[in-house]
């Protein structure tokens, strides 16, 4: 696990990106079966597009079996996919190696996903509560985080392996390719110089 002082440069910009891909998941996936009880439809997509609509009637039985079941999953396997290849992206077209990158992504998409199921969690029990979510002991959720960072570990560990860092010396010459060039003409000219003499 990296510390914060071994945070790497792009680390403020990969917590960002996934905090904001995180809110709109919230506000257009999560935040409205807040409201399920309300006496007003609740309607949601689905991730393949399809409309999920109830009006009325309690949040136990069909409404309950789809909030739970592998509704949210293919958001977050969307957003941790997109997200990865991102950090690979700016690693490459910043030149850092991708690894520690990579393995902030990890971390940062392993807090987010936490923080989802456990909101889902609160969402049930304040709906099978009815104003009273004290009453209903609150789903263990562990499984549905396990499952999720499951898929980001294995979607991390895949580009890891991938990742090819550069030696040093390629590293050094694409940083230093002025130098080279500058000292390449020098040359040129101290040989035709002493050519020409």
């Amino acid at each position: 696990m990296l510390g914060f002082n071994d945070m790497t440069p792009l680390f403020v910009t990969i917590q960002k990106n996934i905090k904001d891909d995180f809110h709109l998941l919230d506000i257009n996936q999560i935040e409205p079966w807040v409201f399920f009880n309300s006496g007003k439809p609740m309607r949601v997509k689905k991730h393949d597009g399809k409309q999920i609509s109830y009006e009325g009637g309690g949040f136990e039985g069909s409404p309950q079996d789809v909030f739970w079941g592998k509704y949210i999953e293919p958001f977050i396997e969307e957003i941790a996919v997109k997200q990865v290849n991102s950090a690979v992206e700016l690693s490459k077209s910043k030149n850092i190696n991708g690894v520690n990158v990579l393995k902030e992504a990890e971390m940062l998409l392993y807090g987010e996903i936490s923080k989802v199921f456990s909101k889902m969690a609160k969402i049930e029990q304040r709906l099978l509560g009815k104003g009273y979510p004290e009453k209903v002991k609150a789903r263990d959720v562990q499984p549905y985080i396990s499952a999720s960072s499951e898929f980001v570990k294995a979607l991390v560990q895949s580009e890891i392996s991938m990742w090819s860092t550069k030696p040093w010396y390629e590293l050094w010459y694409e940083k230093n390719k002025f130098i080279i060039w500058a000292a390449g003409v020098f040359l040129t000219m101290v040989g035709l110089y002493a050519k020409f003499k």
